[in-house]
């Protein structure tokens, strides 16, 4: 599937400042992001296999993604990666 948010943040960009660099920029950020995000489509399918609500289910994945973020970000910052 194509990633319509994206999409539609590059046309936004495009349009209100002409600037590819800033949708370059976008484009690699979105891809590094991806990777922290894995952990909610891991950790949802999981718990709702072990038969845990739905809600509850989805508010852990939440806050598991939240804290991979946290700690994906502070590794990249460590390592001089900034976005």
């Amino acid at each position: 599937s194509l990633p319509l948010t994206s999409i539609l943040a590059f046309i936004w960009i495009y349009w209100d400042t002409k600037n590819i660099q800033k949708i370059i920029d976008l484009s690699f950020n979105t891809i590094i992001m991806v990777i922290p995000s894995f952990i909610f489509f891991i950790t949802l399918p999981i718990m709702l296999k072990l038969k845990i609500n739905f809600t509850v289910s989805l508010l852990v994945s939440v806050i598991c993604t939240s804290i991979g973020y946290y700690i994906f970000v502070n590794i990249l910052k460590k390592y001089g990666i900034s976005f």
